[in-house]
């Protein structure tokens, strides 16, 4: 800028971190569940593991992108998303206003959100893609068994309950508390009854 001379486009940005927003979106199947007040969990890059609170403020009913879910972090009374890549998918843009403690939040930084539309305590709960059909209509797991002392590969009938992009609830069949379930089962179901080792 020059004395005298016409303005010419922003001179300077100043970040108000009196409040901070996330702002997310949200699968078009999962907006549905989605209302102001939910509370939400969330980590940012900048902070690794260190688990941040808020709640939703907006859910808006006009799609705002059409890229898989992502959420950002930043101030200036906001918090903008990074940009998705991947599947082309319709989504819905919400507004996570954060709660509690601050300290480490970047303005303009990423955050990974969860909204937390159910709560239920003490359930047993295994990887969604742990979870399959097997050849007579079954759901089931494969586990990690103990067999005359010997680990074997076991297949597990089970009931499951509600479940989200992560976890699925098992509400009954055979799997019990601290059995070691093994993810992606097709790649193990040729090996059912046989002896195994388990790494680490």
């Amino acid at each position: 800028a020059e004395q005298g001379k016409a303005a010419n486009g922003a001179l300077l940005a100043v970040g108000d971190d009196s409040k901070l927003l996330v702002r997310a979106d949200v699968k078009e199947v999962d907006v549905s569940k989605i209302t102001p007040g939910l509370p939400v969990t969330f980590t940012t890059v900048g902070t690794g593991a260190k688990e941040f609170h808020g709640r939703v403020t907006s859910v808006s009913s006009v799609s705002g992108s059409s890229q898989e879910p992502s959420g950002g972090a930043q101030g200036g009374g906001g918090a903008s998303a990074a940009s998705g890549s991947g599947t082309q998918k319709v989504t819905f843009p919400i507004e996570i206003e954060v709660t509690g403690e601050r300290q480490g939040l970047l303005i303009g930084g990423t955050a990974k959100a969860q909204v937390i539309t159910e709560k239920k305590a003490n359930v047993l709960t295994v990887p969604r893609d742990a979870v399959f059909t097997n050849d007579k209509g079954e759901q089931c797991v494969l586990v990690v068994a103990e067999d005359s002392g010997l680990k074997v590969v076991a297949e597990r009938k089970v009931k499951v309950g509600s479940a989200n992009d992560v976890d699925t609830i098992i509400s009954g069949g055979d799997l019990k508390s601290g059995d070691t379930v093994l993810s992606n089962p097709d790649s193990y179901r040729s090996l059912v009854g046989q002896q195994v080792k388990l790494d680490g």
